[in-house]
């Protein structure tokens, strides 16, 4: 920002572009009004320097704090973790070592889906994501999921370590043949596997910028995300000062800049903390007045800061917001409740879940289950594996092709195809009204039709359904 004076003494400020804003800046406008944001800190800071510990390009407790700035953002982290992990998996192998498998994840501390759905939310939100083994004879008798940005990776690509407050807890990663002391981080091949630190799976998304860290799509919508909070603020503001127009309202005439009786006292600093302060509390008004024995050598002028802002337009921009965040989670609108329809009424809905799940959600589970099946569970059979379920597309098609056609043959109510809906959709019932009990039959309720015909809906129903039989066969 540079600043000058005119003849008048006023300070003009001229602001100049910049090309993007930075992670810590984004977090920090999020967290602009939260009196604990002090406390937000990388836990590693201070030791970068020390025990070969490598530090991430992006802070990942900053990127943690973006799920809770936008609701887009995390919507569409915890639909993806849902996607992989709730489908559920098959065990293949031979029979007894499927069994001890299932008694192996039976007895691991935490449900074995909810850590991989916690690993998953890592993974997209992050960038990485760290899950522990614990071995008891080269056995595999544990599985848990570690905060990931609590977790960092050493230049010698063999250890990890997990800093919460002022305890480190070290491991090292899976596939590697050293031993490490939990507790002091050094390498001791004498320690038994219950002495030693635990194994970490170590998961990272594709970033050309580290070998060590991957790369969160988030990052690609930092701008968008800090002009959504803005622009939110921004019309908050209105409430908070009751719905007045943002105005200046200044005093000009033939006066001095210094009050002879008071030196200390600056009319063109006291003009430019009063912009300065509008500008921070828009939709609020400025008020400069000056004491004067000339009534007719001053004037007020009010001119509006910025014009009047309309609703649609807040509407259109937290919209484009919102497509950029989707876009790059590669996530379709409807998977999280959002309903958008083409400029004919038409959707892209199966189209767009083919994309999603055969570029988003199939990877994902193949590299979580390659890992599983190499580390966790070839050590209890070579053979046995773990395989994802996944969504079959023609069967999801067909399932919505046939339930639009029952609700229009006044089979099913709306309520209820919703329901049988709700296992690929997140559909929220509090949007929906009294009319989606009722039957209709295209789009016209049984009981008017009940009604006009004087029969009971059943029987209505069902001559409406032989309609298209008997036409069909008038024309044999």
């Amino acid at each position: 920002m540079k600043e000058g004076n005119d003849d008048m003494g006023l300070g003009v400020s001229f602001i100049g572009a910049r090309e993007g804003f930075t992670l810590k800046e984004v977090t920090d406008y999020a967290l602009k009004d939260d009196k604990t944001k002090h406390l937000i800190k990388d836990p590693f800071e201070r030791v970068y320097g020390e025990k070969e510990i490598v530090p991430p390009p992006y802070d990942p407790t900053r990127l943690s704090i973006l799920l809770e700035a936008n609701t887009t953002h995390s919507a569409c982290v915890r639909t993806i973790a849902s996607d992989v992990v709730s489908p559920g998996w098959t065990l293949k192998g031979e029979e007894d070592a499927i069994q001890l498998a299932e008694e192996t994840i039976k007895a691991f501390t935490d449900p074995l889906d909810e850590t991989l759905k916690s690993a998953v939310i890592d993974y997209q939100a992050i960038g990485y994501c760290a899950l522990a083994v614990s071995y008891e004879d080269s056995v595999p008798v544990n599985l848990y999921h570690i905060p990931a940005h609590t977790m960092r990776r050493t230049y010698d690509d063999i250890r990890a370590v997990q800093k919460v407050g002022e305890k480190e807890v070290w491991f090292t990663l899976a596939g590697t043949d050293k031993k490490v002391d939990p507790e002091t981080g050094k390498f001791n091949d004498n320690l038994s596997d219950e002495e030693a630190g635990d194994s970490i799976i170590w998961i990272n998304r594709y970033n050309p910028r580290s070998y060590f860290y991957g790369y969160p799509p988030i990052i690609s919508a930092l701008n968008s995300i800090y002009l959504e909070l803005s622009a939110k603020r921004y019309n908050t503001m209105f409430f908070k000062n009751y719905g007045v127009p943002s105005l200046i309202v200044s005093l000009i005439g033939n006066f001095q800049d210094k009050d002879p009786n008071n030196p200390t006292y600056d009319v063109s600093e006291k003009i430019k903390e009063g912009i300065k302060s509008t500008i921070m509390n828009p939709h609020s008004a400025m008020v400069m007045t000056m004491k004067t024995t000339d009534k007719d050598s001053i004037k007020f002028d009010v001119k509006e800061l910025g014009g009047l802002n309309t609703e649609a337009g807040f509407l259109k921009l937290l919209k484009r917001v919102e497509d950029e965040v989707l876009s790059v989670h590669k996530m379709p609108p409807y998977r999280i409740g959002v309903n958008r329809t083409g400029s004919l009424g038409g959707s892209t809905a199966v189209e767009s879940s083919r994309t999603y799940y055969e570029s988003v959600i199939k990877p994902l589970q193949a590299r979580l289950s390659n890992a599983l099946n190499h580390y966790l569970f070839q050590p209890i059979d070579p053979d046995l594996k773990l395989v994802f379920n996944t969504v079959n597309l023609r069967e999801f098609k067909a399932e919505v092709d046939s339930v639009i056609n029952l609700v229009q043959a006044g089979i099913l109510t709306p309520a209820e195809a919703r329901g049988v809906m709700k296992q690929y959709f997140d559909l929220d019932d509090d949007m929906v009204g009294y009319e989606a009990e009722n039957l209709y039959h295209r789009g016209v309720p049984l009981d008017s039709m009940s009604a006009l015909s004087l029969k009971p809906p059943l029987e209505t129903a069902r001559e409406l359904l032989r309609e298209p039989e008997e036409q069909e066969g008038g024309r044999g």
